[in-house]
């Protein structure tokens, strides 16, 4: 399907919320790019609707509108990253426009030949 070189693939999303946990999400993906390590991490207020996007823990990205259809894209290392709001609480990285589910899936099948 792909020949990216990709590894360690990790997904985490977690309440944070100071007075409500459920107030403010971080969505945080964990991935060996060609021999770099990177991590893409979104932080999504659901009250005031404020999204910001780090990568490498460098902020790259701050929105604050309140959508369900949010998007945004950036390229690094001759690739192009897509985050990608799928429904009100899920979010998706895309990397040259494959899902990083889609990626781990395939990674996993690789390790264990399945």
């Amino acid at each position: 399907m792909t020949d990216l070189d990709i590894c360690d693939m990790k997904f985490d999303n977690s309440e944070i919320g100071d007075m409500i946990k459920s107030s403010t999400c971080l969505y945080t993906w964990d991935f060996n790019l060609e021999g770099k390590k990177h991590k893409i991490e979104l932080t999504h207020s659901r009250i005031i609707g404020k999204r910001i996007i780090k990568c490498d823990g460098e902020e790259i990205n701050t929105s604050i509108k309140y959508t369900y259809s949010y998007t945004y894209s950036f390229p690094m290392d001759g690739h192009y990253f897509t985050v990608i709001q799928t429904s009100p609480g899920e979010y998706d990285l895309r990397i040259d426009n494959i899902s990083f589910d889609i990626l781990k899936n395939q990674n996993k099948r690789k390790i264990y030949g399945k």
